[in-house]
């Protein structure tokens, strides 16, 4: 044995969050530390790794959620967004 990591105190620290938001999206935040103390014969010190990181992640929206949708959609909008849900959801639709 070369007597490496027999003299040591190690730290770990670890604090994050997580919030779902209404439209999907999902915000990760996280804060990761590791010191590690050597009392051994070799060089003395401290020796101390932090690690930060801040995610967000969005969904793709559905195919017709790219089709303006103002107060009054036309005609041809609305035949536009029910091709577009039915292709999404594997469903004929039939105009009537």
């Amino acid at each position: 044995a070369d007597g490496l990591g027999l003299n040591t105190l190690t730290s770990n620290t670890n604090v994050g969050f997580t919030k779902l938001f209404s439209t999907g999206a999902l915000l990760l935040a996280n804060f990761a530390n590791q010191t590690v103390y050597n009392l051994g014969s070799g060089p003395v010190g401290t020796v101390s790794v932090s690690n930060v990181s801040l995610d967000l992640v969005q969904p793709n929206p559905p195919a017709w959620s790219y089709v303006w949708i103002d107060d009054h959609p036309t005609l041809s909008q609305r035949v536009a967004m029910a091709r577009a849900w039915a292709r999404l959801h594997g469903v004929s639709v039939r105009p009537g």
